[in-house]
C-alpha cells in the first residue's frame, strides 16, 4: 500500500501537467472479500482499492483515470508453490471457466484499461477472476 502510494505521488504532478495520464493498481480479489487467515493481505489490497478509488475522484478533473485490477487465483511461481497438485485441481474446478488466470490475462486487462476504449472508466475495480466468487 505505501509502495503505491508512494508511486502516485511521484507520478502525478506530471500527469497534472499534462491533464492526462492512467493509473492502474494491481490489488486482489481478497481486498474486496476478505480472506480467512489473509486479514493483513486483505486489509492492504482493501486499502489499495480505496486509495485508488479516493484518487480517481480527486484526480478525475485534471483528466487521471485511476483504476484497479483484482485478480483471483493467477498461475504464478508463488502460487504453485504453495497449492499442491489436489489443491490446484480443486481450485481450478471452483472457476467457471475452468482455469486459473494467466500472467498475460492479467497483462490484457492492463492493456484494455490504458485502451481509448477504457477513456471513460474511472473509479473501478475490474474483477479478473473468471467467475470464481460471483
Amino acid at each position: 500500500l505505501k509502495g503505491a502510494f508512494l508511486c502516485c505521488r511521484r507520478a502525478l504532478p506530471a500527469m497534472v501537467r499534462n491533464c492526462c495520464g492512467r493509473i492502474i493498481n494491481i490489488a486482489s480479489i481478497w481486498g474486496l472479500r476478505g480472506a480467512s487467515c489473509e486479514s493483513a493481505y486483505a486489509a492492504s489490497k482493501g486499502g489499495l482499492i480505496a486509495l485508488s478509488r479516493s484518487l480517481a475522484a480527486e484526480m478525475g478533473p485534471s483528466g487521471i483515470n485511476v483504476n484497479v485490477i483484482a485478480p483471483g487465483p493467477v498461475e504464478t511461481d508463488m502460487l504453485l508453490q504453495e497449492l499442491d497438485c489436489d489443491e490446484r485441481t480443486a481450485l481450478t474446478e471452483d472457476i467457471p471457466l475452468g482455469r486459473l488466470a494467466s500472467p498475460d490475462d492479467v497483462a490484457s486487462a492492463c492493456l484494455f484499461l490504458l485502451s481509448p476504449a477504457a477513456s471513460y472508466i474511472n473509479g473501478q475495480v475490474l474483477v479478473l477472476d473468471g467467475g470464481w466468487k460471483v
